[in-house]
C-alpha cells in the first residue's frame, strides 16, 4: 500500500470572509507616521514613555513613567485593565474596548511582579493582533505594556462565507483540484468544538478534522469577520514527500 501521509501538507490561513476593505495597508502607514509623534505625546500625559511604535502609530511597547498608581485593593487582571484604560486615547480605543478582554493568564514572578496578558473580544469573538501584557509591581504600580488592543468602531462583523466553503477554498487552491463546501462532514470534539473533514470518495486526504476559528482581524485600520484555518491534507495517489 502506498503511504500517501507522506504527502500531507500542513497549513495555517486566515483566510478574511467579509467585504473588501479598499483602503490600502500603504496609506495606513503613512496615516500611521504622521499620528506617531501625538500618540507618544498622549501616552506622555497618561505617563508613559513609547519605545516601539505599530505601522499606524499606535504604540506598542510603553514604558511607566510617572504613571499613576494602580489600584492596590484590585484584583491582578483589574488592575491591568484600569492601566489600560489611562492609556485608550495613546491605543486609539475606548473604556468599552479595554473591558471587552478576556484573561489569558496571570503570572506571578519570583521578584514579587506580576504579568498580566490580556486579550479581545469583539460581539465574543476573538480580535486577532489584540494580546497585551501588562507587567505591575505587588502593589499594582505600572511596569510597562507590551503590546496594544483594538479600536472597534467601523468593524464589519458579517461573516459572507459558512465555515465549510473558507476551508474548500484553500484546499482547491492548493492542490488544484475543486472541493465544495457542500463535500465537508463535521466531526464534534471532546471539548464541544464543530471541526471539518472531506467526505469519503474525495482524491484528497485529511488527516484529521480541520478547526475552523471565526475571528476579528485588523486589515487596513479595521477589524473585519475572517477565519483561522489549520489543516493537514494530501493526495491519495502520491507518495512524493512535502
Amino acid at each position: 500500500m502506498r503511504d500517501f501521509r507522506r504527502r500531507l501538507l500542513a497549513c495555517t490561513l486566515i483566510v478574511v470572509s467579509s467585504i473588501v476593505v479598499t483602503q490600502t495597508q500603504q496609506q495606513q502607514q503613512q496615516r500611521g507616521r504622521g499620528q506617531e509623534k501625538s500618540r507618544a505625546d498622549l501616552a506622555a500625559a497618561a505617563g508613559g514613555a513609547v519605545t516601539s511604535v505599530d505601522s499606524d502609530g499606535v504604540p506598542k511597547f510603553v514604558w511607566a513613567a510617572g504613571a499613576r498608581p494602580g489600584p492596590v485593593d484590585a484584583t491582578h487582571d483589574g488592575a491591568a485593565r484600569w492601566h489600560l484604560r489611562q492609556f485608550a486615547r495613546a491605543f486609539d480605543v475606548t473604556s468599552e474596548d479595554v473591558s471587552a478582554t478576556d484573561t489569558v493568564s496571570v503570572q506571578p514572578l519570583k521578584s514579587g511582579d506580576v504579568i498580566v496578558e490580556l486579550r479581545q473580544r469583539y460581539r465574543g469573538v476573538e480580535v486577532m493582533g489584540s494580546d497585551v501584557k501588562v507587567m505591575m509591581r505587588p502593589d499594582h504600580q505600572l511596569v510597562a505594556i507590551s503590546g496594544r488592543p483594538r479600536a472597534t468602531g467601523g468593524a464589519e462583523m458579517r461573516f459572507e462565507q459558512s465555515r465549510e466553503a473558507a476551508l474548500a477554498g484553500p484546499l482547491s487552491a492548493q492542490f488544484g483540484s475543486p472541493v465544495s463546501a457542500s463535500s465537508m462532514g463535521t466531526e464534534t470534539m471532546a471539548g464541544g468544538e464543530e471541526r471539518f473533514r472531506l467526505a469519503s470518495g474525495s482524491r484528497l486526504y485529511m488527516s484529521e478534522a480541520a478547526p475552523v476559528r471565526p475571528v476579528m482581524f485588523p486589515v487596513a485600520g479595521r477589524l473585519v469577520a475572517a477565519y483561522v484555518i489549520e489543516f493537514y491534507a494530501g493526495v491519495l495517489d502520491s507518495v512524493d514527500s512535502m
